[in-house]
């Protein structure tokens, strides 16, 4: 009888786990020889959400090197943003994690935006950021909002 609750036990604890995989990839500068991009931002959306409600994140590492651990199996949306080194955002639609399994994207480019000599963009009227940038990193500054030195 002992044997049989420990099993029944044993059994529950299998069937009550969630089956994870883990995302990993190296971010890459392809503009600088391949170099490795740190501190970009990875961000993990569940798959036609519209990148609303990200459901977990990292940054890599000072290799470029990024690994998201524990993602449920499933199929989601991912975003890569490198904002403050002036690099463009990447997504990466439908990426398939599956149980107990390492999805490798591999070695991931990203390519710097080009300068236009312009530090401030100047909008009218102020408008919200938050569906632009899932980052909230961006400044939107008034013409008021600019003082002459």
């Amino acid at each position: 009888m002992k044997i049989l609750l420990c099993f029944l036990f044993l059994s529950q604890l299998s069937f009550g786990q969630v089956q994870t995989g883990v995302i990993q990839g190296t971010m890459l500068d392809a503009e600088d020889g391949g170099g490795p991009i740190p501190f970009v931002r990875v961000l993990v959306y569940s798959s036609g959400s519209n990148f609303k409600e990200p459901k977990g994140g990292v940054e890599s590492d000072f290799d470029g090197n990024f690994r998201l651990n524990y993602v449920t199996a499933g199929k989601y949306d991912l975003v890569f943003a490198a904002e403050s080194m002036g690099m463009y955002t990447i997504r990466m639609i439908d990426v398939v994690v599956g149980m107990d399994q390492i999805t490798f994207l591999g070695e991931i480019e990203m390519k710097h935006k080009k300068r236009t000599g312009c530090d401030y963009v100047i909008q009218q009227p102020l408008i919200e950021m938050h569906d632009l940038d899932p980052f909230e990193c961006s400044t939107i500054i008034r013409k008021e909002d600019i003082k002459m030195h």
